[in-house]
């Protein structure tokens, strides 16, 4: 397969569900999956290539037609790594509230270690890195938000019309820019 293909794999929310349902039921041999799902043969396709690293081969056996079954140890991480298609209204104020103090406490840990290293202040090209940075963690998020924070917190910056920032004016903007996803 290539990249561009695995790129393009998305599962909708309500087909996880489905995944996470055979699990919860512990049917978890990709045979079953597949056919839960009903998908077309490439999405299958997709799926297998997904799901390869999180098989268990031991029982192969060249001789029978093999069905790979993903051990219950791993449903979490297979889960966890799914590239789900989540709609935006998932994500409710709740999450938002969650990640954001996340994010924060992540944000500081980042700057401390830039601190040691000498840097002190933030240029705008740092700040639109510093919050791309702080985002990597979080797998499942609105499409646009990491590029809407950004806008926002780099929006703020330039009212000060200052080239550069210490990082507390970096986080009081973060702070204000996401009082627009929590009330």
């Amino acid at each position: 397969m290539n990249n561009d293909s695995k790129s393009d794999f998305i599962v909708s929310q309500a087909d996880a569900e489905i995944i996470a349902h055979l699990f919860n039921e512990g049917i978890s041999d990709f045979q079953s999956i597949i056919d839960a799902l009903e998908w077309t043969e490439e999405k299958n396709k997709q799926l297998f290539d997904f799901a390869f690293d999180y098989f268990d081969f031991s029982d192969f056996d060249d001789d029978n037609e093999y069905n790979p079954i993903i051990p219950e140890e791993n449903y979490r991480s297979f889960i966890h790594n799914l590239p789900i298609d989540f709609s935006d209204d998932w994500f409710d104020e709740e999450w938002y509230e969650e990640v954001y103090q996340e994010l924060r406490d992540f944000m500081i840990e980042i700057d401390e270690t830039r601190q040691e290293k000498g840097k002190m202040n933030y240029s705008l090209d740092d700040v639109i890195y510093l919050i791309g940075m702080t985002f990597c963690p979080i797998t499942q998020k609105p499409k646009h938000l990491v590029k809407e924070i950004q806008s926002l917190v780099c929006v703020s910056l330039r009212k000060t019309n200052k080239k550069t920032f210490i990082f507390d004016e970096v986080l009081d903007a973060f702070d204000k820019a996401f009082e627009n996803y929590i009330e």
